[in-house]
Order: C-alpha cells, then structure tokens, then sequence
C-alpha cells in the first residue's frame, strides 16, 4: 500500500505544477483585456451628448460604445477624415461617400472597436452624430474623442 501512495504525491504535484505553469504562461502570451467600453448616449436630439468630449487610452485598451436615447431614429458615427500623415482613430472604419470615416454601427448603437496600432501621439479627432429616420435630411451635430497613446 505504501508503494501506490508513494506515487500518487509526485503525480499530484506534478499536476499543480502543470496548471500553475500553464496558467501563467497563458497570461503571459494573451492579450490585456479592456475593462469594458466608454458609453456616450445620444439624443434625443444629434447635439445632445452624454459627453461632448471624451477622453481615451490606447495604453488601456479603451473602446468606444455611442447608443441612442430617446429617439427612434438611426444612429451612425461618422468621423471627419484627419490631416494627411494621421492616422484613423479606429481600426475597421469604413469611407462614406460623404468623405467621413463611420465606425461600426447597427440602428441604434455604434462599436468604436479598437484604437488604431499606428496612434503615436495624443490627437483630437472630431466626428459627427448623425440621426437618420430615411425621411428627410439627416440630423447632425460633432463631438470630439481624444485619444492618448
């Protein structure tokens, strides 16, 4: 009996080994997560902002989420194309015919997605809220995300 026992503590210990190793090996390689999106509310109205001017961090993996309030309209985010030799804030953002750059957008909520790997430097980038009902011309009004390195 003492043989089985014996063998069962270096089997066990060499689990606990293999799980801990493996876990932090795990954290090691993976990316940092993000804690979770900025939310800016729009609305009712395009020029009423939860925060007209929102700061964020590539350092803190910050993501954008805007969501509509009180209006049944559509909601797209659309940003005004930087000086040539900026990069875009976001990665993923697709030209408009309008010439502004809209991020992510499903009716009534729009995904930044992740900042953009080329940002070097701190840079203001102005965008619009635009609420569309398809009825007549759409509403806008700008609101500005700063984004840190």
């Amino acid at each position: 009996m003492s043989n089985g026992s014996s063998r069962v503590l270096p089997v066990l210990v060499a689990l606990v080994v293999g799980v801990v190793g493996g876990a932090l090996l795990v954290r090691k390689l993976l990316p940092p997560q993000a804690g979770g999106p900025v939310v800016i509310q729009v609305g009712p109205g395009a020029c009423e902002l939860s925060v007209p001017r929102q700061k964020i961090s590539k350092a803190n993996f910050d993501t954008v989420l805007w969501t509509k309030k009180g209006t049944s309209k559509k909601l797209y985010i659309e940003f005004v194309a930087p000086p040539a030799g900026t990069p875009l804030p976001f990665c993923g953002m697709k030209q408009q015919t309008n010439g502004r750059y809209r991020v992510l957008c499903n009716d009534g909520a729009c995904f930044s997605g992740a900042i953009n790997d080329e940002i070097q430097q701190p840079y203001d980038y102005k965008y619009w809220q635009v609420l569309d009902d398809g009825s007549s011309k759409p509403e806008e009004c700008d609101g500005w995300i700063i984004i840190n390195p």
